[in-house]
C-alpha cells in the first residue's frame, strides 16, 4: 500500500510539472466581464485570478454603493503582481487610471503586456519599484512563489529564499508629486508585510484618498497598526465585519469618514 501511495505521489508531481511547463508555453487566456484578456502562466497567477474574479476578495461593490466615486478614478496599486487588480478595477470603472507599483521586474513586463493586448496603455502605468516609507534602494527577497516575495527577509523566508536582488523603493507621496497627481481616489496596498512602511510614505495621499484596501500580514503588519495610522487620517474600516484581530491575515477596506 505504501509503495502504491508513493508511486501515485510521483505521478501526481510529474503531472503538475508537465502542466506547469505547458501553461508557461501556452498561457491560459481568461476574459473579464469587460472582455479584457488576462494571460495566466503559472499556478500563482491562477490563484490571484481566483481570488480576484471568483472569490472577489476586493469588495468593489461596497465602493460603488457608497455613491461618491468619480467616473474616472485615479488608483494606486502597491504590490501589483501581474496587473490583475487593474483588470478588476477596469471591470467596475472602465475609464479609471491605474498606477501599478511592482518590485519584481518580470511582473512589470506582464502588467505592460496586459495593457498592450487590451489597448490600455493610456490608462495603466506600470512602475518598477517597491513602495516604502522613504525613497532609496533595498534588498528584495524572492522565493518560489512571486506572491510571497518581500522586502522583509523573515517574511520571504517562510519558503526557501532563492534570490536576493536590489530594487528601487519609492513613496506614494513622492510618486504623486513627480507626476503632478493631485487626486487619488482608491489605493490598494498588499506588499507582503511592509504595509505600515508603505502607509508612512503616503502621508499626503492619505489626507485625501476616498477608499483604501490593505492586506495585513501578521506579525509583520497587523490590523491594529494599520487602523491606528488610517484612523488618524480620517479613514474608517468598514470591511470585514466584525473587525479582525491582530492575528488575522485579511484584506480590509477603509473609507473616508463623512464628518459634520
Amino acid at each position: 500500500m505504501l509503495k502504491v501511495m508513493k508511486r501515485k505521489g510521483v505521478v501526481q508531481s510529474l503531472g503538475r510539472k508537465i502542466r506547469d511547463a505547458l501553461i508557461r508555453v501556452f498561457p491560459l487566456e481568461m476574459r473579464t466581464a469587460r472582455e479584457h484578456i488576462i494571460r495566466l502562466r503559472n499556478r500563482s497567477e491562477m490563484r490571484v485570478y481566483y481570488d480576484l474574479f471568483v472569490q472577489r476578495v476586493y469588495p468593489f461593490e461596497i465602493i460603488q454603493s457608497a455613491g461618491n466615486t468619480v467616473e474616472k478614478p485615479v488608483v494606486f496599486d502597491a504590490g501589483a503582481n501581474n496587473g490583475q487588480f487593474a483588470a478588476a478595477v477596469l471591470d467596475y470603472w472602465p475609464d479609471a487610471f491605474v498606477h501599478s507599483f511592482e518590485p519584481q521586474k518580470q511582473l512589470v513586463g506582464r502588467i505592460q503586456e496586459f495593457a498592450d493586448i487590451n489597448n490600455l496603455q493610456s490608462q495603466i502605468f506600470p512602475e518598477w519599484a517597491a513602495v516604502g516609507a522613504r525613497k532609496g534602494e533595498q534588498y528584495f527577497y524572492q522565493n518560489r512563489n512571486p506572491m510571497s516575495a518581500s522586502l522583509i527577509r523573515g517574511k520571504a523566508a517562510r519558503r526557501t529564499i532563492r534570490r536576493v536582488v536590489t530594487v528601487p523603493v519609492i513613496t506614494l507621496d513622492d510618486y504623486a508629486d513627480r507626476h503632478g497627481i493631485q487626486r487619488v481616489d482608491i489605493v490598494k496596498i498588499d506588499v507582503e508585510g511592509s504595509e505600515v512602511d508603505a502607509l508612512r510614505g503616503a502621508d499626503r495621499v492619505l489626507e485625501r484618498v476616498r477608499f483604501l484596501f490593505v492586506e495585513v500580514h501578521p506579525p509583520f503588519s497587523t490590523f491594529g497598526e494599520v487602523a491606528g495610522l488610517l484612523t488618524a487620517k480620517g479613514l474608517e474600516c468598514i470591511y470585514p465585519s466584525p473587525l479582525p484581530d491582530d492575528r488575522m491575515q485579511v484584506t480590509c477596506l477603509f473609507i473616508r469618514c463623512e464628518r459634520d
